[in-house]
């Protein structure tokens, strides 16, 4: 292919920047739309983990943390810019962008709005603002984020599953024309 290492290191300009971008846009879109991406402790929290190398504990605090909406809209920015990477390198929109590749690219956004979605309930289930500075649905490592990671990893398998049936009954290819 002509000008192929050019091409790549393009698409990889391209890519931070559309990282950077994309990510400052559904931040954006997520505050206008009132989604907490990041909670304030009311005063500094301090968790104990286990040291990496398994021997003794380590001491943590932190004055605040970022919630699930900000973790999963990171995501969806990196799924983003990969396609946009992609499209850079092969100078083609029709060729990245095919039948399969936008049933898979919607999936992401209807993954990521619904998992938002179910964060929140999540959050008003389980820390009900009526608590002083209960954190929404943070990585606090706490017996109920166990739990809630539990239920989120169970509803995700459930959703990839039911997307892939979706794509096979609406006759999606099943590889790309890659």
């Amino acid at each position: 292919m002509r000008y192929e290492r050019l091409r790549f290191y393009l698409a990889g300009v391209v890519t931070v920047a559309s990282v950077w971008g994309f990510r400052f846009g559904l931040m954006s879109l997520a505050a206008w739309l009132g989604i907490p991406l990041w909670v304030e402790f009311d005063h500094p929290v301090t968790v104990r983990w286990p040291n990496t190398s398994g021997i003794g504990w380590v001491d943590e605090t932190f004055t605040r943390e970022m919630t699930w909406a900000h973790l999963l809209l990171m995501v969806l920015a990196l799924v983003m810019a990969y396609y946009v990477a992609r499209i850079t390198y092969r100078l083609s929109v029709s060729a990245v962008l095919d039948r399969r590749n936008r049933w898979l690219l919607a999936g992401w956004f209807v993954f990521t709005a619904l998992m938002i979605a179910l964060s929140r309930m999540l959050s008003a289930m389980f820390h009900p603002p009526s608590l002083p500075s209960g954190p929404d649905w943070a990585w606090t490592g706490d017996v109920v984020g166990v739990v809630g990671l539990f239920v989120i990893l169970v509803l995700t398998n459930l959703f990839v599953s039911a997307w892939g049936r979706l794509m096979r009954w609406c006759k999606v290819p099943a590889k790309s024309a890659d």
